[in-house]
């Protein structure tokens, strides 16, 4: 019977940390549902501290069922996720009070499953709209039931440096930035293909880079691609710039 309650207890604690919503508040915010824009109050899934949560779930109340300064009844709550909307909209705020903006769309994409990877649907967030819209996406942290304050900082690093952005011109299909062969893709800017081929922007075209085998590739995997696809970031902010 002590072992029982002491399981319970672990369960219990578990749960409560893992639902990390519970102290985010309610902001002014739409969701779209099969094309249809709805207006109410948004509660992210992870906010800024759990990005990858905003990525698989949202909490959404009607208009008329939410007051603000008023705590929202939980009959009025619905979670949705990526299979049931076209896309969310809202803001938070960062450290400083700082106003960011949160905009979501629903969008298949391609991620590491246990032997292979697998599709999925996700809320990506916009981080960056023009003639090439980029879009965000953090992996989950690595499940453990049994786990120290250690472990637990280093699979929300892991996921935090294997984020990813994706890039989609309009009509056109997402694509993963560091997939993309940019000279290509951006050929409408010479300016921007000429920086890329220079290495203006700190990285090689993908043409010339590399291809890592064995404990390379295990190690670049390890670290994440991060400081390559910010690098492309700036590539593309700069096209936008340019073709607009």
């Amino acid at each position: 019977m002590k072992f029982q309650l002491t399981m319970l207890s672990m369960l219990l604690t578990y749960s409560i940390v893992a639902q990390t919503y519970v102290d985010i508040p309610w902001r002014v915010g739409t969701i779209t549902k099969k094309g249809k824009v709805i207006e109410g109050a948004i509660r992210l899934g992870g906010d800024l501290g759990a990005p990858w949560l905003n990525n698989s779930k949202v909490y959404f109340v009607t208009k008329e069922n939410y007051e603000e300064g008023k705590k929202v009844k939980r009959k009025y709550i619905t979670e949705y996720k990526p299979e049931d909307l076209d896309g969310y909209d809202t803001y938070t705020e960062d450290a400083d009070d700082q106003r960011v903006e949160m905009k979501f769309v629903t969008h298949q994409i391609l991620v590491d499953g246990m032997l292979k990877k697998k599709k999925i649907k996700a809320f990506l967030r916009i981080s960056e709209q023009g003639a090439i819209t980029i879009y965000s996406y953090v992996p989950k942290p690595s499940k453990e039931f049994m786990s120290t304050a250690q472990s637990r900082q280093e699979n929300r690093q892991y996921a935090l440096n294997h984020s990813t952005y994706y890039l989609q011109k309009e009509g056109e299909d997402i694509i993963p930035s560091a997939d993309c062969v940019l000279v290509e893709y951006l050929e409408a800017c010479p300016e921007v293909v000429a920086k890329i081929k220079s290495e203006a922007y700190g990285f090689k075209p993908k043409a010339d880079r590399k291809k890592r085998k064995g404990l390379g590739k295990l190690m670049a995997k390890s670290i994440g691609d991060n400081v390559l696809e910010n690098k492309i970031y700036k590539a593309i902010v700069d096209y936008n710039a340019c073709v607009n």
